[in-house]
């Protein structure tokens, strides 16, 4: 099994590698709020790495706007009586791109189920380090596209926006 990177010693890390656990030491503070957020700890301190015009985009919703994002994750706690991470790994894709992979453990209030989710969190930063773009996919599968109406586009985009919207409102 391979030594974890941040328990090598310095000499046996490579330049790649160097610059990779350099950049994740710096966005620390952005991944442990982004972590909160899926643990049902929506506070309002969690959203000042996103931008004003950040849009989040999963399977059951597009969200435009840092008000919206924040609404979104605020329904959590009334929808689940906990989340717990399970295991994460974090990886630098480019200077402005985070991708996180989270495995999390979902309890919803109304099914006496727990739910287990394989996230794939891609970060999009901008030039000050805020999240342009929050996408997040489950289970490896990619988020839905479906079918295309003349002058209408992607039924589904369209219905996940309202979703997103209607969240918005009511949270």
């Amino acid at each position: 099994m391979e030594t974890p990177l941040m328990e090598k010693p310095v000499n046996e890390i490579s330049a790649e590698q160097q610059q990779q656990l350099t950049a994740t030491v710096a966005l620390e503070p952005l991944i442990r709020h982004v972590l909160a957020m899926y643990q049902c700890d929506p506070s309002a301190e969690h959203f000042v790495y996103y931008d004003e015009k950040a849009v989040f985009e999963d399977p059951l919703s597009i969200c435009e706007g840092r008000d919206e994002v924040h609404s979104v994750f605020c329904s959590l706690p009334k929808l689940f009586n906990k989340s717990e991470t399970l295991n994460y790994s974090v990886k630098m894709e480019s200077s402005d791109l985070l991708i996180l992979n989270l495995k999390q453990k979902w309890t919803p209030k109304l099914l006496h189920k727990d739910i287990v989710i394989d996230h794939i969190i891609r970060l999009q930063l901008n030039n000050q380090g805020r999240i342009v773009r929050h996408e997040d996919t489950w289970n490896g599968k990619p988020l839905p596209t479906g079918p295309k109406l003349p002058g209408i586009g992607s039924v589904s985009a369209r219905l996940r926006r309202f979703m997103g919207y209607v969240t918005g409102i009511m949270f």
